[in-house]
């Protein structure tokens, strides 16, 4: 029987865009073709008994701990991977990504001859421009390896362009949504009596608190919308190193009556949050001197459009895969507050045309973003 294994340093209970995209994927693979290696986490016990494959946990590199450590475990990594190899009698390894586990696929392509696929995600380079013998060793991660996938087309193509790597290379797998959880819905009374919503526009943006999300621009935006819009209540969603600065911001632009910081919501009741907004909005943008600099697809624009909710997102990045612009929302200026107030103030004031973006929106997700589809993709690259 031939086996691949995922080597990932993102999964479940991990929580973050590649771990889902991952997790979902990889969990409706065939039990008997594929074994995951994924890290050591709190509550992954859990996780790992509902998962029909099989699941290896151990302690992977992490940035929380010194240099010196993180270069012993890394070291360490092939080595652990060369015994899976000969006790699962695997035949290709997967590699998340470029530079956390693409090493290994490297490294035992040349000791073995074992064959590796490798992830890319978007903005990978960014992150090494500074340190050019890093942007070497991903340059020859990637072209020893039989495929790379892709999570955007935006993604493959910064790598076709900056490593001229060929086209055919790339199959692209864009992450996806559960359209049977992610659903369409009435606002629940318990959100409206928690935040103040009954009879007031809501719009709605759930993601980590970071520069590259967009809210600081929809908070500058908010006082021209509020002119055309008065009943408008802002929900922002999520937890992240921006929230001090995006409170002080609220402040002074006097929105505090206007705008909620609902904090971290959980996962099994984050469709309920979906489904209380009229609209959803992200302006995403890329950003300078992070390590997450750009958005490889956005993930949460197609959990709102399986929820029926036309969107609003920032001409960066991937973004172009999961907005399909004038159809299941709008792309914007992510730089301009003019054309951010102007998209909200539009799809916020014609309800009909909204209600058809999110009523094809919904059908587009079923139809090219439920996790079998995608998982169907990866099953040819197992062999």
């Amino acid at each position: 029987m031939l086996t691949t294994l995922l080597i990932t340093s993102d999964f479940l209970p991990m929580t973050s865009g590649i771990s889902c995209q991952l997790y979902y994927t990889w969990r409706l693979l065939p039990k008997d073709k594929v074994i995951i290696l994924a890290p050591k986490l709190k509550g992954a016990g859990l996780i790992d008994k509902q998962m029909p494959v099989k699941i290896i946990r151990r302690i992977f590199p992490v940035s929380n701990v010194s240099l010196l450590a993180r270069l012993v475990k890394m070291s360490l990594l092939p080595f652990y991977v060369a015994l899976l190899i000969k006790k699962f009698n695997i035949t290709k390894l997967h590699c998340s990504a470029p530079m956390s586990t693409g090493f290994c696929g490297l490294i035992l392509k040349k000791i073995m001859k074992m064959p590796y696929v490798v992830y890319v995600y978007g903005g990978e380079i960014t992150k090494y421009t500074k340190f050019k013998p890093s942007l070497f060793f991903m340059k020859s991660i990637l072209f020893n390896a039989e495929r790379i996938i892709a999570n955007s087309n935006y993604s493959a193509g910064e790598f076709i362009d900056y490593f001229h790597i060929p086209k055919e290379r790339f199959i692209v797998v864009n992450p996806g949504v559960d359209t049977n959880k992610f659903v369409p819905g009435q606002r629940l009374k318990i959100l409206e009596d928690k935040y103040n919503l009954r009879d007031k526009k809501v719009i709605l943006t759930v993601a980590r608190l970071a520069e590259r999300k967009g809210y600081d621009m929809v908070l500058k935006a908010l006082p021209e919308v509020i002119k055309e819009i008065p009943d408008l209540v802002y929900l922002i969603v999520g937890s992240g190193s921006d929230e001090k600065k995006l409170k002080k911001l609220t402040q002074d632009l006097k929105l505090t009556d206007k705008v909620i910081f609902t904090g971290f919501i959980r996962d099994d009741e984050i469709v309920s949050y979906y489904q209380a907004c009229d609209l959803f909005v992200m302006p995403n943008r890329e950003t300078k001197g992070v390590l997450e600099a750009i958005e490889g697809f956005g993930i949460s624009f197609i959990e709102a459009n399986a929820c029926g909710k036309a969107v609003i997102g920032g001409k960066s990045g991937g973004v172009t895969d999961s907005i399909e612009d004038g159809k299941t929302g709008m792309l914007v200026d992510p730089l301009s507050q003019k054309d951010i107030a102007s998209a909200i103030i539009k799809l916020l004031k014609d309800e009909q045309l909204s209600k058809k973006m999110g009523e094809y929106a919904r059908m587009r997700a079923e139809k090219y973003f439920k996790w079998d589809n995608l998982s169907k993709k990866l099953e040819d690259l197992l062999d």
